[in-house]
């Protein structure tokens, strides 16, 4: 990555004294910083600090270049040669780690946004990110002036005059849309390729904007608003790094939509249908959507009638799904539509859902939501939990759009009792989370069951487990920190037991007895 002298002048800005920055400050040529020692080797794609706060002063030879000097006792011998900036002397120790932490937050930010651009593809957070650094609202528009993603404020009158709900998006009201293209000033946007700021009589804000088209044909643009805070120079560069990451983010959402998606759909639908055993050929064909095999996955499920089967409405929605959802590939699977979502490290199931259910609610009836899991060749098992969300969902007059498994685990387990899914799957949470630990050297799963099971009585649980009253205690002080249950709710230690239950009544999940005097600490 590289930046400008004009987004270090805005990150430094409390600490300078003054600066010589013209148009060649917007350019990014920085890569890296650096002491400086002497006029021997100077780079111009180098950003260089001087300690010009002692006694002799800093003498720069005639050289183009990026300088950033601490203290003011310094002698350029060509003043217009190079872009400077003069730091109060704090001391020149402090002056250069203010300055790297500077070049960091840039580095950082932009590592951010790469590891988006090769996780997710999510264009929404990405602009997001991009919102972060620029302290404004920061929206995506395509040619047709619909908000795919970004965010906007609908708190004030004129937003709610200019923005308005179309299908799935918001976009730019009709009336907006009409005198922005009878502006003259507006129409030479187009042809605009970098970063510039628009300023139409009607907009009650200021609009720093960047073609994604980089021709004649507008294909859309990145808009950030002044709602916030006014523009810095800084902010032209900072649009255009988000700019060029998004047009690569926007491509290869068009890959995945064509022979890549195709093929991983229809690997997908192998998966499905119990097809895939190899290890090898799993990973081979998650390193083609940038997944691996352990992660957190989500599976999506929307019915759809006879009808819709003989339509084309499934690509419609596939779309949409894509669209709302970058992170996840959905197929055409027998009755309904089947996605498979990767969840980034700090998104819920049901937050995806609730995206999701923004952009497809006025579509369709519902969507079967199941459990996370982390295998991804468990993904059969766990589509059949959100095929049994949909469906029953679509049987209860109360039910919510998203139709969560865990909402109707028991009453299809009631129902069904093990003949669709093992029984680790109508499973507590906390109960499989707790299974985790059977092999390790403390049994958290076997001391919860023996303590429920007993009542909650220390004394009768530790003659049970053959182990002393402190240790239980500690132990179950721990599994207390581990759940999410409150131990104390008479509705929490029944479902509890009987997730326990549960696990004792299938065979493919009993676990062997304990043997006596084995209690551990």
């Amino acid at each position: 990555m590289k930046i400008s002298m004009w987004m270090l002048y805005d990150a430094l800005a409390a600490q300078c004294l003054r600066h010589n920055l013209d148009d060649r400050a917007k350019k990014r040529r920085i890569k890296s910083v650096m002491p400086y020692e002497g006029p021997q080797g100077l780079t111009g794609d180098r950003l260089y600090v001087a300690d010009a706060a002692g006694p002799d002063a800093v003498v720069i030879p005639p050289a183009p270049g990026f300088i950033i000097f601490v203290g003011e006792n310094f002698v350029l011998e060509s003043p217009g040669a190079c872009q400077y900036i003069v730091l109060e002397a704090a001391g020149y120790k402090a002056g250069l780690a203010a300055v790297c932490r500077a070049f960091d937050t840039y580095r950082d930010w932009y590592d951010t946004l790469q590891d988006e651009l090769n996780g997710g593809l999510n264009l929404s957070r990405l602009c997001r990110l991009g919102s972060d650094m620029l302290g404004n609202f920061t929206m995506l528009y395509d040619r047709e002036y619909n908000i795919i993603a970004g965010e906007f404020a609908l708190d004030d009158a004129h937003s709610r005059l200019l923005i308005e709900k179309s299908g799935p998006f918001y976009a730019l009201s009709a009336d907006a849309v009409r005198q922005l293209k009878s502006n003259a000033d507006f129409q030479q946007t187009f042809r605009q390729t970098g970063a510039d700021v628009c300023i139409v009589d009607f907009l009650p804000y200021a609009v720093l904007y960047v073609n994604l088209g980089q021709g004649s044909v507008y294909e859309g643009r990145l808009c950030v608003t002044d709602t916030r805070r006014p523009f810095k120079n800084g902010d032209y560069q900072i649009a255009e790094i988000l700019t060029e990451v998004l047009r690569v983010a926007i491509k290869r959402q068009a890959v995945r939509g064509s022979d890549e998606s195709r093929r991983f759909g229809a690997f997908l639908q192998k998966v499905l249908d119990g097809h895939v055993h190899s290890d090898e050929q799993l990973e081979t064909a998650l390193q083609l959507w940038h997944w691996k095999r352990f992660g957190r996955y989500v599976c999506l499920y929307i019915q759809q009638s006879e009808q819709d089967a003989q339509t084309s409405s499934d690509l419609f929605l596939i779309s949409k799904i894509t669209l709302s959802l970058p992170g996840s590939c959905s197929v055409r699977y027998k009755a309904g539509i089947a996605c498979v979502v990767s969840l980034p490290a700090r998104e819920t199931a049901r937050a995806a859902a609730a995206r999701l259910e923004h952009f497809l609610k006025g579509f369709i009836p519902g969507v079967g939501i199941s459990d996370v899991y982390t295998d991804f060749m468990d993904t059969a098992a766990y589509h059949s939990q959100a095929v049994i969300a949909a469906e029953m969902g679509a049987e209860d007059s109360a039910a919510r759009w998203c139709r969560h498994f865990r909402d109707y685990a028991m009453a299809h387990y009631f129902r069904y009792g093990t003949s669709v899914l093992p029984a680790i799957h109508y499973c507590d949470e906390d109960v499989r989370r707790l299974m985790a630990y059977q092999d390790t050297r403390t049994d958290y799963y076997g001391t919860l069951k023996a303590y429920l099971e007993n009542n909650m009585n220390l004394l009768e649980t530790s003659k049970a487990l053959f182990i002393h009253r402190t240790t239980l205690f500690n132990r179950i002080s721990k599994i207390r920190e581990m759940i999410s249950a409150d131990l104390n709710s008479p509705e929490d230690r029944t479902r509890l037991l009987i997730s326990f239950k549960l696990m004792e009544a299938d065979k493919a999940y009993r676990r062997p007895q304990r043997e006596k005097g084995r209690g551990t600490a």
